[in-house]
């Protein structure tokens, strides 16, 4: 494509996304508030820039994966944000799990200015985001979805459209309410496993290949068991809430993540 690609947000999901985008050959300019992130990207020939707006002045498209709304609002939509920085025909994509409303008020500011607002939450946890076999979801214009799919592809081997702004972080937040609610319930069958005198691991596998099975309770060792840090409650709290907040929009009842949340409230560390 011979684009300069910038990325901001070099965290867990976002500095082995980054690495790999670097070790296929991407042109790519990055940002993180830690500066030892920045180093191991530079270290592999990635360009450094001061501020999210150095980024987007660098930039044809900028990826963008932080914490939260908040930290969205404050590196996009913020007086030395992205999409002052960006050129006219430009792309942000946004892949952090955040609300659909913020990706509906970011589009609108993009497209006031003439460019181009996608939203691509991804899935599959770090493990997948090393080998680039990570699931994106997107929504927003057809057109630069296309013209982004040769970088999608890189980093994702399970790329969807699913209609328009918001569809994508709609579906994240779907996808990761289901992912709670299977975990929650591995966690519990693991533990009467262990309480009827049945070897845990052997449980877990049997119910891999059995009928019980899913992605929750395949990856426990690798994944699974061990989301139970401060920092992972409070990213699952937000997007349990998110998911929440969307049912109630659209009228659409969640008992079992009603319970989810409840049960995260009362920081159950149930193994």
């Amino acid at each position: 494509m011979g684009e300069k690609v910038g990325f901001i947000g070099l965290g867990a999901m976002g500095k082995p996304m980054a690495e790999r985008l670097r070790e296929t050959g991407v042109d790519l300019v990055v940002y993180d508030k830690v500066e030892a992130r920045v180093h191991d990207l530079m270290a592999l020939g990635a360009t450094a820039a001061a501020s999210p707006l150095a980024v987007a002045k660098a930039s044809d498209i900028v990826m963008v994966i932080v914490r939260d709304d908040a930290q969205v609002t404050e590196v996009v939509l913020g007086e030395g944000g992205v999409l002052a920085g960006m050129k006219k025909g430009g792309i942000v994509l946004l892949m952090s799990t955040i609300s659909p409303a913020l990706c509906k008020r970011v589009a609108a500011a993009g497209t006031a200015l003439g460019v181009h607002v996608l939203d691509a939450p991804v899935s599959g946890a770090p493990i997948k985001a090393r080998p680039g076999t990570l699931t994106i979801m997107v929504g927003g214009d057809k057109g630069a979805f296309e013209h982004c799919l040769p970088i999608l592809q890189k980093i994702g081997a399970n790329i969807y459209h699913l209609g328009g702004i918001g569809a994508g972080e709609g579906m994240k937040l779907i996808n990761n309410m289901v992912f709670f609610g299977n975990a929650r319930v591995a966690r519990e069958g693991l533990k009467l496993a262990a309480a009827a005198g049945i070897d845990r691991e052997l449980a877990r596998q049997v119910i891999t290949q059995s009928t019980g099975g899913s992605w929750a309770i395949e990856q426990w060792n690798t994944v699974t068991a061990g989301k139970n840090t401060p920092e992972d409650r409070a990213l699952a709290m937000k997007d349990m809430s998110l998911a929440k907040g969307m049912a109630e929009e659209l009228g659409v009842p969640v008992p079992v993540l009603d319970i989810c949340i409840e049960m995260r409230r009362g920081n159950d560390p149930a193994r």
